[in-house]
């Protein structure tokens, strides 16, 4: 194990581009659970209903569910990186919106805007792996493996808490923009290709 955590390091040492992806994969994950608790409780404060998280997580990660295995066949089909950086550029988008519908307690337009981030999102996260692929050889793979599980887990345990700070400092409303910049980030980064 010792040595796939340092042909870990090298790989991102020998491979800049594959360097570039990694972190701004980070600062996605990052940004997605931060963003997730946030609106977790936008959307908790906007209803005052907890039944709402329930909703609310459906909406965003049934979608998800179902699109993926449609997303595969799209990413597989036409240019990978561009429907990817697209993707974000749409999602951000949508992340932007639903701060201004809470302004005006539009639940249902959170709702609505959450169930369309779920059709969405699957064209960019689908596209991760196979992106890696193409920026690293097949024999390094487990070594990227590595990083991917790492990065992933790193986000999952730091985001939420974060995320709970960040909410109590600037409020939800802030850090979801936030989130949406990180997606921004992302889709120019893809596209440097």
């Amino acid at each position: 194990m010792h040595r796939v955590r340092l042909g870990s390091l090298n790989l991102l040492l020998d491979y800049p581009q594959y360097s570039k992806k990694v972190l701004s994969r980070m600062l996605a994950s990052l940004g997605d659970q931060i963003g997730w608790i946030a609106l977790i409780w936008l959307v908790l404060h906007v209803s005052n209903n907890p039944y709402s998280i329930g909703i609310v997580t459906l909406l965003y990660q049934v979608p998800q569910a179902i699109m993926r295995p449609f997303a595969g066949l799209v990413l597989d089909r036409y240019p990978r990186a561009q429907i990817m950086a697209l993707t974000n550029i749409l999602v951000g988008i949508l992340f932007l919106l639903i701060p201004l519908l809470a302004s005006k307690n539009d639940l249902m337009g959170i709702y609505l805007i959450t169930l369309f981030i779920g059709v969405f999102l699957p064209f960019d996260t689908t596209g991760v792996e196979s992106l890696t692929k193409e920026l690293i050889p097949k024999d390094k793979l487990l070594q990227a493996n590595f990083i991917s599980q790492s990065e992933w887990h790193v986000a999952y345990l730091i985001g939420p808490a974060l995320g709970g700070v960040l909410i109590s400092r600037i409020g939800s409303s802030c850090v979801l923009y936030v989130d949406a910049g990180t997606f921004f980030f992302d889709s120019d980064t893809i596209r440097d290709d």
